[in-house]
């Protein structure tokens, strides 16, 4: 016995069922419709039973592109009317959609990337009193890391947008220089700390701004990224990594290479007094630890954070002191050159790779203090490092062991390779980054009022120890004795 269940999904309303000579077929129209049809043979007439569903509009791709369905004054025939600026593709036929009845414009740098890319002020159409906006930029104006997550260059080599961090997002550059090996080349307002995935960006008449959902507060939370006077008309992202900003007119307003964080990019430059400034690691995009200037009086330098201009600070810098360079570029071929502000006066700091439409060249200042240079093969999708600054000898960046810590090569035996070491009774901060420093693993009482009692410690003597600061020194008579007596 088959247990058999069903469901009408017509009413049978006019349907004959014992009639032969009345044939009944259903039929999807070109429309979408499914039509159930009445065929009367000894009579040769047809008629439509019923229609699925009943109201056509809800039909999604009824209307063809850049149209919209609306049923007349007496809600039974479905209708497509362009959008502004629109007109039919064939004037005949109105649900074949409509094409631009406007030149379109480009945001400069994205040409190529055709009509996807271009840019009209549409005006607002309102559907149940929800406006579609005016698009600005790129296939949306609009990104979320819950949607639209990246406006990409026209290679789709580089995108701006969201990108995960912490337990939450930040929003910069990507890089995606193989489809294993992504890279962040810069960071807006790096220091924020990261935002939910509910958070969305705009690109408005003021330029970026940033909505952040706040569930104790009565309203979001709005941030611009930049600030920009003049009116906003587009953005590009472009295959160079440059983020740029136009008016109406083409005028850049604001672009990413003139705001570096850690990073300069072929044809970018860095003009006096411009930094870079490390990230904390690799994943932590925030300012790290240490800094290279272009300095107003031509050179460039390398410095820890939070310290001054001076000689005793440097671990590294060209050596051009006093001389006319006010500007860093990292040229399209890879060369390194420091340029007067004039430009008839240049040095080269590193020697050309060679042009090759295939190679990208990537400058960084990276969390542990070196400079380095690098060659992208995207053809082969692979990384060279052309240079590294201070060569040889990590442990030449200065403040590179965290406190009450030095950097040693002996464990590892390698130049290029080193350790931070903690001091004589002291253990590491956090075991799991050596370079955060040390903390005293003994403790010492308060000192007696005045004099001091038995609460001291022996210092241990360490041989072959470079200080890049000021000298440690003790009594000559407590050095005499091997140890140094220090009072809490």
């Amino acid at each position: 016995m088959v247990n058999q269940s069903r469901q009408n999904l017509t009413n049978g309303d006019g349907l004959v069922i014992n009639n032969t000579a009345v044939v009944h077929r259903a039929r999807i129209e070109p429309l979408g419709l499914l039509q159930i049809y009445s065929h009367d043979l000894l009579a040769n007439t047809s008629r439509v039973v019923q229609r699925l569903p009943d109201d056509q509009c809800t039909i999604k791709g009824f209307c063809g592109h850049n149209s919209y369905c609306i049923l007349s004054e007496d809600q039974t025939t479905p209708q497509c009317p362009c959008l502004p600026g629109f007109e039919y593709t064939n004037p005949n036929s109105q649900y074949e959609g409509c094409k631009p009845s406007f030149i379109p414009s480009y945001c400069p740098g994205n040409e190529p990337a055709g009509d996807k890319d271009s840019n009209y002020t549409m005006q607002h159409v309102v559907f149940n009193d929800d406006p579609i906006a005016p698009l600005k930029t790129f296939k949306s104006s609009i990104l979320s890391p819950s949607s639209t997550s990246s406006w990409f260059s026209p290679s789709g080599r580089f995108a701006f947008g969201f990108y995960p961090q912490g337990n939450g997002f930040s929003i910069g550059t990507s890089f995606f220089i193989s489809p294993d090996n992504t890279i962040i080349t810069w960071t807006a307002n790096r220091d924020d700390p990261p935002v939910s995935k509910n958070t969305t960006l705009i690109l408005a008449e003021t330029g970026l701004m940033l909505t952040i959902p706040d569930a104790s507060e009565s309203q979001d939370q709005s941030k611009s990224l930049n600030d920009i006077s003049s009116p906003v008309y587009c953005a590009s992202m472009l295959d160079s990594g440059k983020l740029v900003i136009y008016d109406s007119n083409s005028t850049v307003l604001w672009d990413s290479f003139n705001d570096p964080t850690d990073t300069l990019m072929s044809g970018q430059v860095l003009k006096s007094p411009g930094e870079l400034f490390s990230s904390v690691s690799e994943t932590n995009h925030s300012t790290g630890k240490f800094r290279l200037k272009m300095q107003n009086d031509g050179n460039l330098v390398m410095y820890p954070v939070e310290t001054t201009d001076i000689r005793l600070n440097a671990y590294w810098s060209s050596g051009t002191d006093l001389q006319p360079y006010n500007i860093l570029k990292l040229e399209t071929n890879g060369s390194m050159v420091l340029i007067s502000s004039n430009q008839t006066t240049t040095k080269n700091l590193t020697l050309s790779s060679g042009s090759n439409p295939g190679l990208v060249y990537r400058g960084r200042i990276g969390p542990e203090g070196l400079f380095q240079l690098y060659s992208h093969d995207l053809t082969t999708n692979s990384t060279k490092v052309l240079l590294a600054l201070p060569p040889n000898d990590l442990c030449l960046v200065k403040g590179i062991c965290g406190h009450n810590s030095y950097c040693d090569h002996s464990v590892v035996d390698d130049m290029n390779k080193m350790v931070c070491l903690c001091l004589p009774d002291y253990a590491y901060i956090n075991p799991n980054d050596t370079h955060a420093g040390c903390q005293r693993n003994f403790t010492l009482n308060p000192c007696s009022s005045g004099e001091h009692d038995d609460n001291y410690t022996t210092m241990e003597t360490l041989e072959n120890i470079d200080w890049f600061t000021s000298t440690l020194s003790a009594p000559e008579e407590k050095m005499n004795q091997g140890s140094v007596e220090i009072y809490a």
